[in-house]
């Protein structure tokens, strides 16, 4: 089996997640006082195509969240399919670590790998098995099926693919080779899998935090699921691979806006303008024309000058000065703006048309419409920023 590309992100991770617990790009075999051996033929896997089809098969259990379900999940019993596959798969981890149920109705995981100076604060590695729901009518629109867990074609496929059950899969791994070969950490180490981050974590991570909180424990550092590695570089100032370290996490707020109008009968729509149809589609006009503007801020410039010496020569001369010479902030920012989807999200809040709702037969008019917009902010920005933006761009009542 030929799984090379397809298992790249889940190499790198489980990498990530070795290091993370404090082994080295080269460890000692058991019994081993001298020398090394290399990290993937030692602390990694003793069967590689195992580990792909391993994580395959947790990426064919449907855990999907929804945010109306009383504990979060939309089918309780694909987290407990889930939760016996992953028992089965990592018998060490399961055997070996202190493992704790939490949030609601036991849905999420709270790992404790009790290392051997209690004086070291430990480490929380997190992640999530929720994954978000596929619509219908967009399954004929994938490769392969959203939870088909397919290998195929130098790829691994299916949801939580990328977001995030490889950095579950990761962690076990890393964790279940070492148990293997006898390694026990220094440093305490925490796994903390939630079951509701795609809808907010209030029943998953929120409850985990809490119950860490209540014991007073003090963490060293998070390992957060990240930003990923872009294979095809950072547009448009480089295309060599980056690994992005995610060091700060864009503000989270939602907000809708309500239209009303006097409807009546879609026979004879109004004239002027005044339809709720009308006025919705003017808003959305607005909201897709007039983002809000774009500006460097840290992280974003500390990450800029950190790609400086990998970029061309005129390039790096401007990321060097990013932060430090006056224009060049504003320069760059405009530039990222229009570069990529991915670049622009780094330069601005951003606010996205996420619902729509409105009317209640084919022939009447809609007297109400309500707009979703979900707003990722830029640190520094927050509700009134938000507010601010909104009300320029819906403009006066």
């Amino acid at each position: 089996m030929n799984n090379t590309r397809g298992a790249t992100l889940l190499l790198l991770w489980t990498r990530a997640a070795l290091a993370i617990a404090g082994v080295p790009a080269s460890c000692a075999a058991p019994g081993s006082d001298s020398g090394g051996v290399s990290l993937s033929e030692a602390c990694v896997w003793e069967d590689f195509d195992a580990a792909v089809e391993r994580f395959s098969r947790v990426l064919q259990f449907e855990t999907v969240s929804d945010v109306s379900a009383p504990n979060h999940a939309a089918r309780p019993e694909e987290f407990a399919r889930l939760d016996a596959f992953l028992r089965a798969a990592y018998p060490r981890v399961f055997g070996a670590l202190t493992v704790e149920k939490t949030g609601a109705d036991a849905l999420s995981y709270l790992l404790t790998w009790t290392g051997s100076d209690p004086a070291l604060r430990p480490v929380l590695l997190v992640s999530h098995t929720d994954v978000v729901p596929v619509t219908p009518e967009s399954i004929k629109d994938w490769t392969h099926p959203p939870f088909s867990g397919a290998v195929a074609d130098g790829f691994i496929w299916g949801r939580g693919a990328m977001d995030v059950k490889v950095t579950v899969v990761a962690i076990l791994e890393a964790a279940e080779a070492l148990l293997g070969r006898g390694w026990w950490p220094t440093r305490t180490l925490l796994f903390a899998f939630g079951h509701d981050e795609e809808v907010g974590g209030a029943m998953g991570a929120v409850e985990t935090a809490r119950l860490l909180e209540s014991r007073g424990v003090q963490l060293e550092v998070i390992w957060d699921e990240g930003s990923g590695i872009l294979l095809d570089g950072v547009k448009p100032f480089m295309d060599i691979p980056v690994a992005l370290v995610g060091t700060a996490e864009k503000g989270y707020q939602s907000a809708k806006l309500h239209v009303t109008s006097t409807g009546g009968h879609s026979s004879m729509p109004p004239i002027d303008g005044s339809s709720v149809g009308a006025v919705v589609g003017r808003l959305l006009t607005r909201l897709s024309a007039s983002p809000p503007p774009p500006r460097l801020v840290s992280p974003v410039t500390d990450m800029l000058r950190g790609l400086a010496p990998y970029a061309p020569a005129w390039m790096a001369a401007v990321l060097s000065a990013v932060g430090r010479v006056p224009g060049v902030d504003a320069l760059v920012a405009r530039l990222m703006a229009s570069a990529s989807a991915e670049a622009a999200a780094l330069t601005r809040t951003t606010a996205a048309v996420t619902r729509l709702s409105a009317g209640v037969a084919d022939n009447v008019l809609p007297q109400s419409a309500t707009i979703g917009v979900n707003l990722r902010t830029l640190p520094g920005d927050g509700p009134g920023e938000v507010l601010d933006y909104l009300t320029g761009v819906v403009g006066p009542r």
